[in-house]
């Protein structure tokens, strides 16, 4: 049978939330860097990776059900507006979730800490783009 979000899913909004956070932790992460021009800003992102075109396609619709607006690139779906970033708290990942070796930055750091830098950025980019950059 071919593979999709269950209908229960989409028809419960805190099942929904649960499926996102559970979703999010296993296949996804959230990012925060600094172009390296004259003048850096910061680009953010809350990300999930998933192949597989029907659930890519319920992801989406279960974001956007969920008041997000998602972006999809290739294999991966991104949250990248201030205000999904923002709202993306209230589903979070799941407690003690930490990034990965890939990260050298942030490795071992909880993808909720993560989460909260990156909201928190928004106050005061430059002095983040110095902390975590310079």
């Amino acid at each position: 049978t071919p593979a999709e979000i269950p209908k229960e899913i989409f028809e419960n909004k805190e099942l929904a939330k649960y499926f996102l956070r559970i979703f999010f932790s296993c296949d996804g992460g959230v990012s925060i860097t600094a172009t390296k021009t004259k003048y850096p800003f910061l680009i953010r992102k809350v990300f999930v990776s998933v192949k597989h075109k029907k659930i890519a396609d319920g992801l989406l619709e279960l974001l956007k059900r969920s008041g997000f607006s998602p972006k999809y690139y290739g294999d991966q779906i991104r949250l990248t507006t201030k205000e999904d970033i923002t709202n993306f708290k209230k589903i979070g990942f799941l407690n003690g979730n930490k990034i990965g070796r890939d990260s050298k930055k942030f490795y071992r750091k909880t993808k909720n800490e993560i989460l909260h830098l990156v909201i928190g950025s928004y106050k005061n980019p430059q002095k983040t783009i110095h902390e975590l950059f310079s």
